[in-house]
């Protein structure tokens, strides 16, 4: 179930793991989540997105509901350089976007192939991905 409010909804919860192992034995043995294929997120995206100067393993479990993307930072990563974050999903990205800018939310865009990610980060520092609504 996806949680909605004001036109925006939960999508998933990017969080941080210091292994693939440890990742697997929590969420997947533990929390009972099917594993995606695992995928690297280049450091040309880690890097104006989470300060992140590397390539990162990011693993996907989900279940009905319910979605994690973990990023495996082995050895720890520096608090500034977390990829810790909610995904939200609007179905009027450009609208949320300017509703952000007037009210002075960091936005951060960057490019990825044809298309843009899309962050915003609140007054403590905590980030947000922005998506837009699936079929929208």
């Amino acid at each position: 179930m996806k949680v909605k409010t004001a036109g925006l909804g939960l999508h998933h919860l990017g969080l941080v793991s210091r292994s693939a192992a440890k990742a697997d034995r929590f969420y997947r043995d533990v929390l009972g989540l099917e594993k995606s294929p695992p995928k690297t997120l280049p450091a040309s995206l880690a890097r104006p997105l989470f300060g992140l100067e590397k390539d990162v393993l990011v693993l996907n479990y989900a279940g009905e509901g319910l979605q994690f993307e973990v990023f495996v930072l082995e050895g720890g990563t520096p608090a500034a350089a977390c990829p810790a974050h909610a995904c939200l999903e609007t179905d009027d990205l450009d609208g949320f976007l300017g509703r952000c800018r007037g009210w002075d939310v960091p936005v951060i865009r960057v490019p990825k192939g044809d298309s843009l990610v899309t962050f915003i980060r609140d007054g403590d520092g905590n980030l947000f991905e922005v998506k837009t609504a699936a079929g929208r």
